[in-house]
């Protein structure tokens, strides 16, 4: 495959509220493919503190407004020494992105005590073009949890 692949990742974030994990914006030269997503907690471990969070990969396109409220993880090259990334991605931002078109491209429900690593085949591989915006967007308002997520995308132009 062509391109560079890039790591993104939060670690240790209390969430307590219903928020986009992630954000991604490629730069006005790249397309991003997303190619696997992991979440996690490390507070809720026992049986009474089962409970199920809904994920949704949502794209985002036209006039919209990023989200705030989180934080700008740094976004690093899966190959030490490969360029530097055109993508900018965003974190735990409990201001969600608004404006434009939204649409929803997958719904997942994740059991908190084991966490959710999604990896998409390469036929379901989800496009971001220049401009757009995509989301990973905890949408249940959780019990507060200490949280951690990383998420690989691919790079195509943008260098």
């Amino acid at each position: 495959m062509t391109g560079r692949i890039y790591t993104s990742v939060f670690d240790g974030v209390t969430v307590a509220l219903a928020q986009d994990l992630f954000q991604i914006t490629p730069g006005a030269t790249a397309v991003i493919e997303l190619l696997s997503v992991h979440i996690s907690q490390e507070l809720l471990v026992a049986d009474a503190a089962e409970e199920m969070w809904t994920i949704a990969i949502e794209g985002h396109s036209g006039a919209i407004t990023d989200g705030s409220g989180g934080t700008t993880p740094a976004v690093v090259p899966t190959s030490l020494g490969d360029a530097v990334s055109v993508t900018v991605v965003k974190a735990n931002n409990t201001t969600e992105i608004t404006g434009g078109t939204k649409v929803t491209h997958a719904i997942h429900n994740m059991n908190v005590r084991v966490g959710w690593d999604f990896f998409w085949p390469p036929e379901q591989i989800i496009t971001i073009a220049p401009t757009d915006a995509l989301t990973v967007t905890l949408r249940t308002v959780p019990t507060s949890a200490t949280v951690g997520g990383t998420i690989y995308f691919r790079e195509l132009g943008g260098v």
